[in-house]
């Protein structure tokens, strides 16, 4: 196990009998970074670097830079199908109305998922904007996220 900082920064080598420090060398910023970290924390230098290692080390590992534009992709539905329904009970117009079918449909193309009921509950609500329609359309509309969410774990678990 090799561990940096000290004075520099250092590396601790743990073997079985002791703790061997090597010395690296690192510019000034970054070490007045890791002091100001260590001081903060209150714990040793080296722990900030060994910290920092596993993080980056367990975090490439688990492939999180593909990952990212995926889920990004999926917040994005979810905010634009959150953002469309909102508006179109607010106002329920031909115009929010076709605005909110071109992002359902969208979703389908794109992640491949089931909105037969979100676009019954639309039609539902926009015949008759009631209390009952507006509750119908907020419970599918949630059913259609949480597809998006699972879409999420899915591609992640590929």
């Amino acid at each position: 196990m090799r561990y940096t900082l000290w004075g520099c920064v250092a590396v601790v080598s743990h073997s079985k009998s002791r703790t061997v420090w090597k010395m690296v060398r690192v510019p000034k910023e970054l070490h007045d970074r890791i002091s100001t970290l260590a001081d903060r924390e209150g714990v040793a230098k080296w722990k900030i670097v060994s910290r920092a290692l596993t993080f980056l080390e367990s975090w490439r590992r688990a492939g999180n830079v593909k990952k990212l534009p995926r889920f990004d992709k999926a917040c994005w539905y979810i905010y634009k199908l959150a953002s469309s329904v909102g508006i179109f009970k607010e106002v329920p117009s031909d115009d929010n109305y076709q605005k909110l079918l071109k992002t359902i449909s969208q979703i389908e193309e794109r992640l491949g998922i089931d909105c037969s009921l979100l676009k019954k509950a639309v039609e539902d609500y926009k015949r008759r904007p009631t209390v009952s329609n507006k509750i119908e359309l907020n419970d599918v509309t949630k059913l259609v996220i949480g597809d998006i969410i699972a879409f999420i774990f899915l591609v992640q678990a590929q």
